[in-house]
């Protein structure tokens, strides 16, 4: 059967996609599914392949969708030098079918980078994280459609306070976008964490401002899961309270303006 069922999942309306980065004995190169609505129900409608599938890539580890794009992030995938370097894979949906459009690849080749631990997309731009790039400073890679090609747009610089695994999670409303850094030092705590939210300034990410918790703790790893919309902005810290308890918190950010500040835990 499959494992890791639900390590990627997406939703759009009427449309879901769900990953496995493990797939199955028999598909070892991961798997991603797309569901549809009807009724009450969700069906399974189809399957997203890559052209390259090979095993061991964990095609499906994370997923977006946005209304006719998909984009399936394939964090262990080889380049040419035959390295675990990952892959991110766009796929338009014609009315009828899914068709592989473009294959995303880092712009620097690095061994175990991740690139495609978690991928986000709009229609319009596609980003996808390497969060083991760099020494494990991570970083986002920015690409933008034109017509039926994807460009590499922009590189978002890694964590900014050390090692910090940014990108671990992406989460974007197509007007902002943030990033998780959960291993990043904050107010004297290791691995207490970190996000930071981009703002699409025309046709570039500008970096508008670092979260972080007002009362940082010990391994807290805020960041490990991020979302945004609009005015408002979600991280998880699913250790705080280490190592004892372990319990985790989610923390809520507001914005007013261009000024964003912690206002629930």
């Amino acid at each position: 059967g499959l494992k890791c069922i639900g390590s990627g999942v997406a939703v759009d309306g009427e449309r879901a996609l769900v990953g496995a980065s493990y797939g199955s004995v028999a598909q070892g190169f991961g798997f991603c599914g797309e569901f549809a609505h009807t009724d009450q129900y969700w069906l399974a409608r189809t399957e997203l392949v890559p052209a390259d599938a090979a095993d061991n890539m964990e095609f499906g580890c994370a997923a977006a969708v946005a209304g006719d794009y998909a984009l399936v992030g394939a964090r262990r995938a080889t380049n040419a030098l035959g390295q675990a370097e990952g892959a991110a894979y766009v796929f338009w949906h014609d009315g009828t079918n899914w068709h592989q459009q473009a294959k995303l690849t880092a712009p620097t080749q690095q061994a175990n980078q991740e690139f495609g631990h978690a991928v986000e997309t709009d229609g319009r731009y596609a980003l996808v994280s390497a969060p083991d790039s760099d020494s494990s400073e991570g970083n986002v890679i920015s690409y933008r459609r034109d017509g039926t090609a994807w460009v590499h747009h922009q590189s978002l610089p890694g964590a900014l306070v050390g090692i910090g695994r940014f990108g671990w999670d992406i989460g974007s409303d197509g007007t902002r976008a943030i990033f998780g850094s959960p291993l990043e030092y904050q107010g004297g705590q290791m691995n207490a964490g970190a996000a930071y939210v981009y703002l699409l300034d025309g046709t570039n990410w500008a970096l508008e401002q670092r979260l972080a918790a007002a009362i940082p703790s010990f391994a807290m790893q805020l960041g490990t899961a991020v979302d945004i919309d609009h005015d408002w902005a979600v991280c998880g810290a699913p250790t705080e309270d280490a190592p004892i308890h372990q319990s985790g918190a989610v923390y809520l950010y507001r914005r007013v303006g261009s000024a964003w500040s912690q206002a629930f835990r």
